[in-house]
């Protein structure tokens, strides 16, 4: 499954952003796709290999994501019943979030 990115607006005054964090970015998508490699995500979300292995480390340190190496690569999964880290949403599971992202 391709993911395309949206085009970058022409204007360098109007304020990007989006509605998830890097760390959003890469949960969905490998709920999407635990096939994807690290330089797929980091390319997909538009971060560098090194960011990504970052954000990957500090998701598998909260317990929302798992590892498992498989040959040569890295088998990455989401674990859904970790919780959501802010005050504001640490109530509701991860898990609830990606049933809006399923194929």
């Amino acid at each position: 499954m391709k993911i395309t990115m949206p085009p970058k607006s022409p204007s360098k005054t109007e304020k990007q952003w989006t509605f998830f964090s890097n760390h959003g970015h890469t949960i969905i998508l490998l709920h999407r796709n635990p096939e994807l490699t690290v330089r797929e995500m980091a390319t997909t979300i538009g971060i560098t290999e090194r960011a990504l292995l970052s954000i990957l480390s500090d998701l598998q340190e909260y317990g929302c994501v798992s590892v498992k190496k498989e040959g040569r690569r890295n088998r990455y999964k989401v674990l859904g019943s970790a919780k959501f880290r802010h005050p504001i949403e640490g109530s509701v599971s991860i898990a609830s979030l990606l049933q809006l992202f399923s194929k």
